[in-house]
């Protein structure tokens, strides 16, 4: 991955804010507990990422992508056992929930390139439509 690369990858607030705007949407639908105060000490604590879990055994993805898409770089250690997609719509200031992929399902998705190294991929159609159970 060259410097130029790797440097989109650091905190930018659009990038955050949708990843924000993600976890308080699957946290309303899922029910489970989040606080916007919390995350972002838990950034802070990590030097800006999370680690990985959002939730008990699921990582939250947004995406602007249309259609959306699930993507973690091949490079990127697949932490959580479930990955859950969520579409956010900035100008429709909405968001909905996609579906989820295990681990071994991502691990095992097609690579993509978009600029950034090879990135593991899953359309709509791969995801199951439930809520993971974490």
């Amino acid at each position: 991955m060259s410097a130029e690369a790797a440097n989109t990858r650091v905190w930018n607030e659009e990038f955050n804010f949708v990843g924000l705007i993600a976890e308080a949407a699957y946290s309303r639908i899922s029910r489970l507990p989040w606080s916007p105060e919390r995350k972002v000490a838990k950034l802070r604590e990590h030097g800006l990422r999370d680690g990985g879990l959002d939730f008990p055994g699921v990582d939250v993805k947004g995406t602007l992508h249309s259609p959306p898409l699930l993507m973690r770089l091949r490079t990127d250690p697949l932490k959580a056992p479930n990955f859950a997609l969520i579409a956010v719509d900035l100008d429709g200031r909405h968001a909905r929930y996609i579906g989820y992929a295990t681990r071994e399902e991502l691990d095992a998705a097609s690579d993509r390139e978009f600029g950034y190294g090879p990135t593991r991929t899953l359309e709509e159609s791969d995801l199951h439509k439930t809520l993971p159970h974490g």
